[in-house]
């Protein structure tokens, strides 16, 4: 077909398999001291008839919170749109959790982090 690329500019993820953003976020999610657990897509959320929401990652805090974190390169690229439309949805009907959004950009050898609570 005409206009159409030939190959995608990204590969899909595989559930399961993290990314290194993501890798790197685990990492330092259980060198945080008032972290109890970290779980990698554990739980998988309803929204809508047909419609979920899997985030990257339930964390347990000591002080009994739960929190879900949804790790991105970017959140500006134009296939985060329904990311970010998913992660606000599931923030305002699960309101017993935290939700947060973590964007890492790679510094040479380090990440910056950079948070949104919803």
């Amino acid at each position: 077909m005409k206009g159409f690329p030939k190959r995608a500019f990204w590969r899909k993820k595989t559930p399961g398999e993290q990314n290194r953003y993501e890798l790197y976020w685990q990492e330092t999610l259980e060198e945080m001291p008032n972290v109890i657990k970290v779980y990698y897509e554990a739980v998988k959320l309803k929204l809508a008839d047909r419609t979920f929401y899997t985030p990257d990652f339930m964390v347990l805090m000591d002080d009994g919170t739960i929190e879900f974190h949804e790790v991105k390169g970017s959140w500006k690229a134009p296939n985060q749109e329904d990311a970010r439309v998913k992660i606000k949805v599931a923030a305002a009907i699960h309101g017993w959790a935290k939700f947060v959004s973590v964007e890492l950009k790679k510094r040479g050898a380090t990440f910056e982090a950079k948070f949104e609570d919803f």
